[in-house]
């Protein structure tokens, strides 16, 4: 009977953790931009792999009319509708990612200044933010903090370490090399030879570059993981100038266009390039994005008429064509990440000022959808979100998401557990030892997890009580490399009639987690295996 009983409660527990609701926030405009507000959930319809879903959650978010504001002034968003979220899912967690890397100083500055200008809007009360910068390179300038002045610190540094010449210095480059090849045919009259290896240069160029922007792609990757498993409205802003879909090939263009009129029997450089592609990995990116519900705004830094008045000291030749095609070809990009995230891009546009308005005015104005999470293989699957007989409106929202198992969860959790405290609802505490080497610049860390026994839910079996937990470690730094998630599980059974003996102390759980010399973040997460229960504890680690 008692068997019986225990597997009854399981089965109960089990079903109650594996109902599961997906929410989609989507944002509603009218043609002019406009938030469209007061719809209901009668009005929109979402499909899920094409079939229709109903709407079990809804709620809306827009600004607090200016009678229902507090003395202070300070604006916080009204919430209308069923399912309305607990107050950490209220909570706007914003990443501000700088590729360094691409943007122009002068662009740059200009950006800066915008977002400067945009912080106190786009965070409220209990609201967070971090700012993180790329150049060639992963870097967490500022990890997550509520403090305005904090993150404007952290961005006043990123402005003065300098950076942002080496791609166009590049691209300048190989532009003045094959001018000069260009001007020594003229002589030599042997244009054939000069135009292939101009092109063997530029193909140099673009496979070095694809390598940078494969590396430039896994790193806003790890960022965007690092959300996974926070609640909250989650925004990543971009800003960058180079995230081409087809590397270098404005230059394949340029090459093109300088020698073309001087051979007899052309073939066009550039096409053959379009064979170098990067679409799919910034559809990942996109998809990513989705799958750790982050909404991405991207700030495209170029400038497209920059290149067409090049300055004295500039050897090589403008080619307005080419220089379009350089904007135009991250531009698109952008565009197919916003799009797949239900975001938006600046793009052809320098009022950087009007694309955190549009994030801001996004944050405060939107819908949430809630349905039912589909039996089926965990694997991404395909959204769309209408509203019903108004085809005059504009709506976004992310165009996929992807069903995790509670392990995946919970492994989520654990990552972003390394940048941003995690709820402890168990209660754990973590202890380390003195590290030993063990290899070179290898080092073995004892590591004690301890765990309030009272907090695990037991279920009787014959004469024991039974239960389990797992143990998650994962290890990770402020330039965002990060281990993988190990777990352990561990079994609980004592004798029923022991129970207040053996559970007057602390469960204590032991290992040796090994790491490479530096400054690292130690993240652990322990999941109660009967009724889901979690904690979750950091420590910071110095091993030289």
């Amino acid at each position: 009977m008692r068997a019986l009983l225990a597997a009854l409660l399981i089965a109960q527990i089990s079903e109650t953790i594996e109902v599961r609701v997906t929410n989609i926030d989507v944002v509603v405009t009218d043609r002019s931009g406009h938030p469209v507000t007061g719809l209901t959930r009668d009005d929109f319809e979402i499909f899920e792999n094409g079939r229709p879903q109903a709407v079990t959650n809804f709620y809306e978010v827009a600004p607090e009319s200016p009678e229902q504001l507090p003395v202070t002034g300070s604006r916080l968003p009204s919430i209308t509708g069923n399912g309305q979220p607990a107050t950490e899912a209220r909570q706007r967690r914003l990443i501000i990612f700088i590729d360094n890397y691409s943007i122009h100083p002068f662009q740059r500055r200009k950006i800066f200044e915008s977002i400067d200008r945009s912080i106190d809007t786009l965070l409220r009360p209990g609201d967070e933010a971090s700012v993180v910068v790329w150049y060639r390179g992963l870097k967490i300038e500022q990890s997550f903090t509520p403090d305005a002045a904090l993150l404007r610190k952290a961005i006043t540094r990123v402005q003065e370490t300098g950076g942002g010449m080496t791609y166009e210095s590049d691209r300048k480059h190989v532009r003045e090399r094959c001018t000069q090849l260009f001007y020594d045919a003229q002589f030599s009259r042997n244009y054939q030879a000069a135009f292939d290896q101009c092109v063997s240069i530029v193909r140099n160029y673009s496979e070095e570059f694809e390598g940078i922007e494969t590396h430039l792609i896994a790193s806003a990757d790890v960022i965007l993981s690092t959300l996974a498993g926070l609640e909250g409205k989650k925004v990543m802003i971009y800003a960058g100038a180079a995230l081409p879909k087809h590397p270098a090939r404005e230059l394949f263009i340029f090459a093109d266009n300088l020698f073309s009129p001087y051979l007899r029997q052309f073939r066009p450089s550039a096409m053959g390039n379009l064979s170098a592609s990067m679409t799919v990995s910034i559809e990942k990116l996109a998809k990513n994005a989705n799958a750790n519900g982050v909404t991405m705004y991207m700030i495209d830094g170029g400038d497209e008429t920059r290149e067409l008045m090049p300055s004295a000291a500039e050897q090589s030749l403008p080619d307005p064509g080419a220089a379009f095609a350089e904007y135009d070809n991250t531009a698109s990009a952008f565009q197919a990440v916003a799009r797949i995230t239900g975001g938006m891009a600046l793009t052809h546009s320098a009022n950087f000022d009007l694309a955190l308005e549009t994030i801001g005015r996004d944050l405060e104005n939107y819908y949430s959808l809630g349905y039912r999470q589909n039996e089926g293989p965990k694997k991404e699957r395909n959204v769309v979100v209408k509203v019903k007989n108004r085809p005059e409106l504009r709506v976004r929202a992310r165009s996929s998401y992807v069903a995790r198992t509670v392990d995946e969860q919970l492994t989520d959790r654990v990552i972003a557990n390394i940048y941003h405290d995690g709820k402890n609802e168990l209660g754990i505490a973590v202890r380390t030892g003195a590290p030993k080497k063990s290899g070179r610049n290898r080092w073995s860390i004892p590591v004690e997890v301890l765990i309030p026994p009272a907090m695990f839910t037991l279920l009787p079996q014959d004469r024991e009580l039974i239960g389990g937990f797992s143990v998650f470690v994962a290890t990770g730094d402020q330039d965002g490399a990060m281990s993988n998630v190990t777990r352990i599980a561990k079994e609980i059974r004592i004798p029923a009639d022991r129970k207040d003996q053996l559970l007057a102390r602390p469960i204590s759980f032991t290992a040796d987690v090994t790491m490479n010399g530096g400054t690292h973040t130690l993240s652990i997460g322990v999941v109660d295996q009967v009724s889901n229960t979690s904690g979750y504890v950091r420590t910071r680690v110095v091993v030289h």
